[in-house]
């Protein structure tokens, strides 16, 4: 009888978490083409008007960054439905990368930090594929 509770326990609670962390997750991917449909309206109304001055230029691209950081996430979740409920790390720094490069490139404040920060999820990436390789997870060509 315990046996069976337990067993019950061991496997009812990790589908539970299962469960829930997919809803939550289709529910982010559902915000985020709410966020990606507003970005692209703001974009277009910003095109029609053409008439910008450099601070809206500026937001303009700023618009366009949000709109792709959007994109790149609903389509983290939707790999990690196809990966069978698994984020695969390098994904997560790809994304991270190419924010920041697009922060670099909208906003040129803080150069050095974000060249730094660039370059550790670079050695980061290059660590995670070393690690990989190394236990046969991935075959890199």
């Amino acid at each position: 009888m315990i046996n069976n509770i337990q067993k019950l326990y061991r496997d009812l609670i990790p589908a539970f978490i299962q469960i829930l962390v997919s809803s939550l997750l289709v529910v982010i991917a559902l915000v985020c083409g709410g966020v990606t449909i507003n970005e692209i309206m703001v974009i277009y109304k910003m095109i029609i008007k053409f008439n910008m001055n450099v601070n809206q230029v500026d937001i303009f691209f700023l618009h366009i960054s949000n709109a792709i950081l959007a994109i790149e996430f609903m389509l983290l979740v939707i790999k990690y439905f196809h990966e069978h409920f698994h984020f695969p790390l390098r994904y997560v720094i790809y994304i991270g990368i190419t924010s920041i490069v697009r922060h670099i490139i909208v906003s040129h404040e803080h150069l050095i930090k974000g060249s730094i920060a660039t370059l550790l999820l670079v050695i980061a990436y290059c660590l995670v594929c070393i690690k990989n390789y190394k236990i046969g997870k991935e075959k890199y060509n």
